[in-house]
């Protein structure tokens, strides 16, 4: 057996970082992110990487000295749309999955985020800060208490906007949405494409709060065709809308500030129609003590793009991520039937059976059985609206998933997961029907990428022990 070495401060530039795993419609093809350290220029380069989640070696697809991200497929699964900064500024734009040149979409405001398609294919919905940027030679007056973030530095005086575009366009300037003073983020297109829903909050005070708001406005080729709507309480975060198969709903990660920012985000519900359930959102996990989408914050990277709550074509349950344990998992939230009006009707709880020990990735049954169930039963104290769920957690392992994607049908999934002694590699698999339900993970599971291999196979890793211990009051 070959010795190893010891890890150098140097072995970090040979490190590359993947994520954003995106599956195709058709779950055929799995598109990603690789990022790497461009140690002569002193920056980061990404570009996009294909590869068949039935296995066979991934190949990178875009190249040259820019950054390419956050890939996201056309409904046909004919194209990627990703936001590319090639032309200097960050732009939407358009390349074949099958290979060929990329086509620049956009034009005028630099893109701040990943675009979403129309459920035609026809248009594309982004994000952009408009507006006059400050001059960078001129005094600053800082005005705002947010004046500066992670990743985009000092604020330059431009909101972020809700745009649409032709996704045939050639750099064409965007169509404008919504125009308040304040930041416009994840746009989410309804099934029929009527609706964009959003996430903003246009209070003065904004800045002094963590409260965004879910909101929804009309749309057509020429821009917004009524007054927006807004359909949370101003309670707290709102984040990743998604819109349910029939379009009556929108689950999104929020919480109602019960401890301010020590909240657990959970998985609630709004109504896009007043007449299709209780006029207040609903939280659907708030008797589940863990906190939904990503949180884990490592060297290897920090606010990845974790994915969105993603409905099972049913629209009886959501599949997202949890944290558990200093973990994060793939686990399905049900979600109940909604007389108009009214609260979900009471029903038993179900008692938690995780599968034990392994530190594989195992499978757990997520309906028509007691395996991985919890119940999720509470009323909440802000909205006065009692939600009665559970969540089934369909994955194990010390590990991380840091991002995930299904197909149309949730019968394929692709996967970013990292663990102490791997950065981070792509992963797709199967949900497979068992009963009424479904399982994910064993030998349902398949990595697809191990571009870290060729270092992490010469140096010596230290292999990190869990400690666990009882606190105070038997926590």
């Amino acid at each position: 057996m070959t010795s190893r070495r010891p890890i150098t401060i140097e072995d970090l530039y040979a490190l590359r970082f993947v994520g954003d795993p995106q599956v195709s419609p058709d779950g055929r093809r799995v598109a990603f992110v690789v990022t790497v350290i461009d140690r002569d220029a002193d920056v980061y380069r990404s570009h996009l990487w294909l590869a068949s989640p039935d296995g066979g070696e991934a190949r990178q697809h875009t190249r040259g000295a820019h950054r390419d991200a956050s890939p996201r497929w056309s409904p046909d699964g004919r194209l990627l749309a990703f936001v590319s900064d090639r032309s200097g500024e960050k732009h939407v734009w358009v390349i074949p999955a099958d290979g060929g040149e990329a086509q620049r979409v956009t034009d005028g405001p630099p893109v701040a985020a990943a675009p979403a398609w129309s459920p035609d294919g026809r248009w594309l919905a982004y994000s952009a800060k408009a507006g006059a940027r400050h001059d960078p030679e001129e005094p600053r007056v800082v005005d705002r208490v947010r004046y500066k973030a992670d990743g985009e530095g000092l604020w330059d005086g431009r909101w972020k906007q809700i745009f649409i575009v032709a996704a045939a366009a050639d750099a064409c300037a965007g169509v404008q949405i919504t125009t308040e003073t304040c930041d416009h983020l994840d746009p989410a297109w309804s099934p029929d494409g009527r609706l964009l829903a959003y996430v903003a909050n246009p209070d003065r005070g904004a800045d002094f709060t963590n409260v965004s708001d879910l909101w929804v406005v009309p749309v057509t080729e020429i821009g917004a065709a009524g007054a927006a709507r807004r359909l949370t309480r101003s309670l707290g975060p709102v984040q990743s809308p998604s819109w349910s198969p029939d379009g009556s709903r929108i689950a999104y990660f929020g919480h109602d500030n019960a401890c301010m920012n020590a909240t657990n985000m959970g998985v609630w519900i709004a109504f896009a129609d007043g007449d299709a359930g209780p006029a207040d959102p609903v939280n659907l996990t708030a008797g589940y003590d863990r906190s939904f989408s990503h949180h884990l914050i490592s060297d290897m990277r920090a606010h990845p793009s974790p994915g969105v709550p993603t409905w099972t074509p049913d629209g009886r349950r959501i599949l997202c991520l949890v944290a558990d344990g200093g973990t994060t998992q793939v686990c399905a939230v049900e979600v109940p039937a909604f007389p108009p009006s009214q609260p979900s009707p009471p029903s038993p709880p179900f008692a938690a059976d995780r599968i034990p020990g392994s530190p594989e990735i195992r499978s757990t049954n997520f309906s028509g059985g007691s395996e991985g169930r919890e119940a999720s039963t509470r009323t909440s104290p802000r909205t006065g609206v009692e939600a009665r769920s559970s969540v089934r957690i369909l994955t194990e392992g010390r590990r991380d998933i840091y991002g995930y994607s299904f197909d149309r049908t949730c019968g394929r999934v692709a996967l970013a997961i990292s663990d102490p002694l791997v950065p981070g590699d792509v992963w797709a698999g199967e949900v497979e029907a068992r009963g009424d339900g479904a399982a994910l993970g064993g030998d349902l599971l398949r990595r697809l990428t191990a571009l870290n291999a060729p270092l992490l196979d010469q140096v010596e890793m230290s292999v990190p022990e869990r400690f666990e211990f009882q606190g105070a009051g038997g926590l």
